[in-house]
């Protein structure tokens, strides 16, 4: 075991860095994101934004399932269904974009996957 000794150590550093990454992932898509639809072109024809919002919903899923606070500290983890309905709404909206294929399908593709990501969430932070 490399870090059994210091494994909450890394959890919490893990955690603080998550939910900065998360923080500034998440307003830089969304400022990028009002650009790309004010001009188009502007943002997308240097970078792609998919990897912005990947980014912001990884580092947005660990910050719910790794608080920066212990648990005991901080009760408002367990009932903390904002993080978890913003999460399952960007998953939603992030499948239906890389799913518009499937044309109509994609609707019904994208509910899915936000539902489930927020009732898998929500039954994850009510488990003892």
């Amino acid at each position: 075991m490399l870090f059994s000794s210091k494994t909450g150590q890394w959890l919490w550093l893990l955690a603080k860095v998550s939910n900065l990454v998360f923080i500034v992932a998440g307003l830089t898509f969304v400022v990028y994101f009002i650009l790309e639809d004010f001009k188009t072109g502007l943002i997308s024809n240097y970078f792609d934004l998919n990897l912005l919002l990947t980014v912001a919903l990884i580092s947005g899923l660990i910050k719910v399932l790794l608080p920066a606070d212990n648990q005991e500290e901080n009760p408002s983890f367990k009932n903390n269904y904002l993080y978890f309905a913003v999460l399952a709404l960007l998953a939603g909206a992030f499948s239906y974009q890389h799913l518009q294929i499937f044309q109509e399908m994609s609707y019904f593709m994208a509910l899915i996957i936000g539902l489930s990501l927020f009732i898998i969430l929500s039954l994850y932070s009510s488990y003892d």
